[in-house]
């Protein structure tokens, strides 16, 4: 053996020593809650209530008994896992998930039951429509989270939804279909039919990721990837500079005619079609994946279309291998998806970050762990909820945060996307930074959230629906700099940021 070699095989030890250190600091053990914040923690994330006085003395009654307090605990669960709060939660996790707008009823329940009222009584347009009927569902009946993919029923509570069905079913009378005041309709299809696909063939989502004959439904096929396979489908191209004004104000939902005019908003929406979809080299990067999957999609507008739509699931993993199956139409492009060990991982991703917290690393072995025991059991949500409520990390107690960074906020951010990002060209701010964020973009933001109570300019408009420590926390990140994921501040910090104190991390999420 050389010099050289052995000076190699000294400094890859060397390496390698540092970071195991570095990632044995990061992955340290933290200190437990105690049993009362657990308890309070289990009861914020699970149904978005503190516990009552009651809960606690029950609490208090056990401590000194080890069985009866762990009985008590996985009570707790099952209660709360089985209360209407938490397929409410569950409706609005999956709201933000699709990036759609959040839902605005106060009280969100199953139409096909009653949880805590009945709802065949009402008229229709005050039911939940097919999509967020189907989320909840998922939480009420313990269903496969495959369903969103591969799910035939649904009940229909809204006029659209019917349309977007008619015409595949010969059983809708006019009647039916022009009458509001009709309860929710069933509606049914094989098992193996291979035009629908849960979710994705509902009017919520085809409404949501509209198509255009330039798009060719790349943008909905860009949505599947970004929510089944964790692959963000930013767009490379950014807005011409001479239209930024125009996107802030789409962004903001406000046109200041001092800064923008009506005509203007509309061009800086407008962007060149070249531009946007193959006129630039690193299209070629998303579309060899995004064109087959687009195919399934062929001849949807806001209805579903009776022929068959062939396509493909295309797509590289990270080791260079090639996936790519052939599907007869969206259906079986659903259940392929749901077949393949990247959705699983992905999945898994998205259920820590809601009950864990992205600013606990994922070890790789842990995940693979998690992934494992996602599939074992059988992609129920309920059933994997259970257990990431009852694993070590969920019980230990946050660090403090010393300096805010894009990694604590990113939860929040895509918050915002489920109501602002409403059109394709407005930047999502949950990819912060990227090429289509820019610092004014952020200044604008924090003045937004920066203005008094009073004022109806506020952001977000509709604060009761945001905790509190959440609503503090980005405004924290905001004023001292809006870091980014590797602390470096993106915007001049304010003199004195209103709140300096980390704020507990124990709430919901």
């Amino acid at each position: 053996m050389n010099r050289l070699t052995t000076l190699l095989i000294a400094l890859l030890l060397i390496s390698f020593a540092l970071f195991t250190d570095t990632a044995m600091a990061d992955t340290a053990p933290r200190a437990r809650l105690s049993d009362a914040s657990y308890l309070r923690k289990l009861s914020l994330h699970l149904r978005g209530l503190q516990p009552t006085p009651a809960e606690y003395a029950e609490l208090e009654a056990v401590e000194n008994e080890p069985a009866k307090r762990q009985a008590y605990f996985d009570a707790k669960i099952d209660q709360y896992i089985t209360s209407p709060h938490y397929q409410d939660r569950m409706v609005f996790r999956l709201a933000e998930l699709f990036q759609l707008r959040t839902p605005e009823v106060p009280r969100l329940t199953s139409v096909t039951g009653p949880i805590s009222q009945g709802y065949y009584g009402t008229p229709r347009s005050e039911h939940p429509d097919a999509l967020l009927d189907l989320f909840s569902r998922i939480a009420r009946d313990n269903l496969s989270w495959d369903t969103l993919l591969t799910g035939k029923d649904y009940f229909a509570g809204a006029l659209t939804d019917l349309r977007t069905f008619e015409p595949l079913m010969s059983s809708l009378s006019d009647e039916t279909l022009l009458d509001p005041g009709k309860p929710p309709v069933p509606v049914s299809f094989a098992a193996d039919d291979p035009r629908i696909a849960g979710a994705l063939t509902t009017a919520r989502f085809l409404s949501r990721y509209n198509t255009t004959n330039v798009n060719k439904n790349r943008r909905r096929a860009a949505a599947v990837f970004r929510i089944f396979y964790c692959d963000p489908m930013s767009p490379v191209v950014p807005p011409p500079k001479d239209k930024k004004a125009a996107v802030l104000a789409q962004a903001f939902g406000t046109v200041d005619h001092g800064t923008v005019t009506e005509k203007e908003l509309q061009d800086g929406m407008s962007i060149s079609d070249a531009a946007r979809h193959g006129g630039q080299p690193q299209c070629a990067t998303c579309h060899y994946k995004l064109d087959p999957m687009g195919k399934t999609f062929q001849n949807f507008g806001l209805t579903l279309n009776t022929e068959l739509a062939p396509g493909a699931l295309v797509f590289a993993r990270p080791g260079g291998q090639k996936v790519n199956v052939t599907v007869k139409g969206i259906g079986e492009l659903g259940a392929a998806i749901a077949k393949t060990p990247e959705y699983s991982a992905c999945q898994v991703e998205w259920f820590w970050s809601q009950l864990i917290g992205q600013d606990v690393f994922l070890l790789p072995s842990r995940k693979s762990e998690l992934t494992a025991d996602f599939d074992r059991l059988g992609h129920r949500a309920n059933d994997f909820i259970r257990l990431l409520v009852k694993a070590p990390e969920f019980r230990e107690k946050p660090r403090k945060i010393e300096m805010l960074t894009q990694l604590h906020v990113s939860p929040l951010l895509k918050r915002c996307d489920s109501c602002h990002n409403a059109m394709g060209t407005i930047p999502e701010f949950a990819a912060i930074p990227t090429q289509l964020i820019d610092p004014e973009l952020l200044e604008r933001m924090r003045e937004r959230m920066n203005l008094a109570d009073d004022d109806k300019r506020k952001m977000p408009r509709d604060w009761t629906r945001w905790n509190p420590r959440d609503l503090e926390l980005l405004k924290r990140w905001l004023n001292e700099g809006a870091a980014d994921a590797n602390g470096k501040g993106q915007i001049k910090p304010l003199p004195t940021a209103p709140n300096t104190k980390a704020p507990d991390q124990g709430g919901a999420k």
